[in-house]
């Protein structure tokens, strides 16, 4: 194909036309792979902030790689946040992925932080080339650089066994599991995935089990009622 071609090309896919991956997408991870037996190179992305005057290119990545849509203060607030977690992965001169990352307060540690993946995305025909990879570990370096943040955490889908499979591979475990967590996608379940980062776990196993998970957000399991 003429350079010219290519270059038509390139534009289609950052724009999300001409893809053809079929089914259910999902949030909060890095895109299901379009298929296909062919093995996928690895692409040398580079990385630029996300603000005000480029937003609009993260609705419009959003928009092609999740099923839901994002309320205008999502969008408002994006560029409000630190860089060193919010970023967006470039490959020839076009936005292919992704990833927005929130501190927020630790919970029963004012001296701590905890930092939550927003979202991580990826546009279909560069998925399977290690661009979820290369994001979610410059989120990673970042939060070691920074002693303050304690863990990182983020929800998925109880179904999407490709994006517990990658988050198990970069060290995050299952913390616990909230019922009904979204509301227009099925199943509605997530799981709660963490990282601890410059956190201290308590000796005891069951006691650091259910620190991790209050830290986290997840929400205690009621009592049953005895027999």
């Amino acid at each position: 194909a003429s350079r010219r071609a290519w270059r038509r090309q390139q534009v289609m896919e950052a724009d999300g036309e001409g893809s053809t991956s079929e089914g259910r997408v999902w949030q909060w991870g890095p895109p299901r792979g379009s298929g296909g037996s062919r093995k996928k190179r690895r692409l040398d992305v580079s990385f630029g902030d996300i603000h005000t005057q480029n937003v609009q290119q993260l609705r419009k990545l959003n928009e092609h790689t999740f099923p839901v849509k994002y309320a205008d203060k999502f969008y408002a607030e994006i560029p409000t946040l630190n860089k060193e977690f919010t970023q967006f992965a470039y490959f020839g001169g076009f936005v292919v992925g992704a990833i927005c990352g929130r501190l927020e307060p630790m919970p029963g540690d004012a001296a701590k932080k905890r930092l939550y993946i927003m979202t991580i995305g990826v546009l279909v025909a560069y998925r399977e080339c290690g661009v979820g990879r290369r994001l979610l570990n410059y989120l990673l370096d970042n939060a070691r650089k920074r002693p303050e943040i304690a863990l990182v955490y983020l929800h998925v889908q109880t179904n999407n066994d490709t994006a517990l499979t990658f988050y198990a591979e970069a060290g995050f475990e299952k913390v616990g599991k909230i019922e009904n967590y979204y509301k227009r996608i099925e199943p509605p379940d997530c799981y709660v995935l963490c990282k601890p980062v410059h956190y201290v776990r308590p000796d005891d196993p069951a006691l650091a089990a259910t620190e991790l998970a209050a830290s986290c957000g997840v929400p205690p399991a009621p009592l049953r009622p005895e027999a």
